[in-house]
C-alpha cells in the first residue's frame, strides 16, 4: 500500500515539475519568439531563393573581386598590365606605342579612357581639381559649384561623393564584419566574402534542418501549451489515483490490524 502510495506521489510530484519547467525556462516566450522568427525567416530557406541567393552572391563577388578589384587601386594589378598591354601590341605590329594608343582612342575610345584612368584611385584624387576647375571657369565657389552638381547632376554628384570612400577604403572600410572564424573582414571584398561565406553558404548548409524544424507539425508555439496540458493531465490522475488507492486501501493501525477487521 505505502508502495502504490509512493508511486502515485511520484507521478504527481513528475507533473508538477514538468509543469514548473515550463514557466521556469519561459517556453511560451521562448518558443514563441522562435516561431515569429521562423515564420519571418522562411522565405530565405525556399530552394528556389537559396538558388537565387547564391546566383546574386556569385554577381557580387564577380563584381566586385574581377571586375573592381583589379582596377580601384593600383594594388588591383590592372594599372601596371595596361602600358604592357599597348607594348604587347606594339611588338606585335608594325605599329608604335604612340600609334596603338592613337588607334585605341579613335577606334574604342571608351574602353581608352576606361583603362587610361585606372586606378580609380587617381581618378578621386583628381576630384578636388575638377570643382576647382568648374568653380574658375563659371565665377561660382566651389560650394556654390557642388551645391548645383547635386541639384542639376544628381547621379555624377553620388558618384563624386561616394568615390572617395570606394577608393580610399577599398581594402579598410570597417563594418565589423568578420569571417567563419571570427577574423576581421575589411574593405568591399570582405562584404562580398561575408555575403558569400556567412549569409549564402550557411542558408545552403541549413535549407533542409530549417524546413525540418519549420514544416513539420506542432508548431513551436504549440509544443508549451502541450506539455502543460500533459503535465495538468498527470497530475490530475495521479492525485485521483492516489485518493482512490487511500479510500480503498486504508492504512493498518500500529499493532498491524486492519482497522475495518478490528470492528468486526
Amino acid at each position: 500500500m505505502l508502495l502504490m502510495r509512493g508511486a502515485w506521489l511520484v507521478v504527481i510530484v513528475v507533473g508538477l515539475f514538468v509543469l514548473g519547467l515550463v514557466f521556469a525556462l519561459q517556453l511560451f516566450h521562448r518558443l514563441d519568439d522562435g516561431q515569429k522568427l521562423l515564420d519571418d525567416a522562411d522565405h530565405l530557406f525556399r530552394s528556389d531563393i537559396v538558388l537565387a541567393q547564391r546566383n546574386a552572391s556569385d554577381a557580387v563577388n564577380l563584381a566586385v573581386n574581377d571586375v573592381l578589384d583589379p582596377i580601384v587601386t593600383e594594388q588591383g594589378g590592372a594599372a601596371a598590365e595596361v602600358p604592357q598591354l599597348i607594348t604587347f601590341v606594339a611588338d606585335n605590329s608594325d605599329l608604335s606605342e604612340a600609334e596603338v594608343l592613337a588607334a585605341l582612342e579613335e577606334n574604342v575610345p571608351h574602353t581608352t579612357s576606361l583603362l587610361l584612368a585606372i586606378p580609380l584611385e587617381d581618378v578621386t584624387s583628381e576630384l578636388p581639381d575638377l570643382i576647382a576647375l568648374v568653380s574658375q571657369a563659371t565665377g561660382l565657389s566651389e560650394e556654390e559649384v557642388s551645391a548645383a552638381i547635386q541639384e542639376n547632376f544628381p547621379a555624377l554628384a553620388g558618384a563624386i561623393a561616394g568615390l572617395p570612400t570606394i577608393t580610399g577604403e577599398w581594402f579598410t572600410l570597417e563594418t565589423g564584419l568578420t569571417d567563419v572564424n571570427e577574423e576581421p573582414l575589411p574593405g568591399i571584398p570582405g562584404i562580398a566574402e561575408y555575403l558569400d561565406t556567412r549569409i549564402v553558404d550557411v542558408t545552403g548548409r541549413q535549407e533542409v534542418n530549417f524546413h525540418h524544424t519549420n514544416g513539420i507539425w506542432p508548431n513551436l508555439n504549440v509544443i508549451p501549451w502541450l506539455l502543460v496540458v500533459i503535465a495538468l493531465v498527470v497530475v490530475a490522475f495521479g492525485s485521483l489515483m492516489l485518493v482512490v488507492e487511500i479510500k480503498t486501501r486504508p492504512l493498518k493501525d500500529s499493532g498491524g490490524l486492519d482497522p475495518v477487521a478490528s470492528t468486526k
